[in-house]
């Protein structure tokens, strides 16, 4: 157990700096890192019932991995990317993703689904990423004037469940049109 030390003149109290410590919890660098390795295979719950500490000290140490590991994401090899939404809470709060369609890894997240709010990344991709060949989303005015304005060589590719509902809304559901799932450049 590591104790706090108290300056007998000013009674000024602080804990102790050790080389095989990490951050302002004051824990054991190989407990944070096996902590993360066991998070990459269970969920929280299951760590911190495994381990015999609480929810929101393991939640802390997934909290701090994960802005480690997505700090720098080298976005140079990404060609196709997947921008969706998700409601936070009922009600009208979003975010919105930024995904490596090749690999499934989420690139970044964003809360609100304007096109403000996905700018900033949008510009970031524009300086970074260098073979970029499209972008799939769906049918939202907003990813689409951000997108175009942007990144306005890319191809966009609306996904097809967006595409299929418009034509079901615009004909009746009678369309006679077949989707081959070849990109429309837009």
């Amino acid at each position: 157990m590591m104790h706090r030390i108290e300056c007998l003149n000013c009674k000024k109290v602080w804990w102790p700096s050790l080389p095989f410590m990490c951050g302002v919890r004051r824990m054991v660098k190989s407990l944070f890192r096996y902590i993360s390795d066991l998070l990459q295979m269970s969920t929280i719950k299951d760590v911190a019932d495994h381990l015999g500490i609480s929810w929101g000290v393991v939640k802390i140490i997934h909290t701090i991995a994960l802005k480690k590991v997505y700090k720098r994401i080298d976005l140079s090899e990404v060609e196709y990317i997947g921008i969706d939404e998700f409601s936070l809470k009922k009600g009208h709060e979003y975010m919105t993703i930024f995904i490596n369609l090749q690999t499934g890894r989420i690139l970044h997240a964003v809360r609100g689904r304007d096109g403000k709010s996905i700018s900033p990344f949008l510009k970031r991709l524009k300086k970074k990423v260098l073979k970029l060949k499209a972008i799939a989303m769906d049918m939202s005015t907003a990813y689409l004037a951000a997108v175009k304005e942007e990144l306005p060589k890319i191809d966009i590719v609306f996904d097809r469940f967006h595409v299929q509902g418009l034509m079901s809304k615009t004909s009746g559901g009678n369309n006679k049109i077949r989707l081959t799932g070849k990109p429309l450049r837009i």
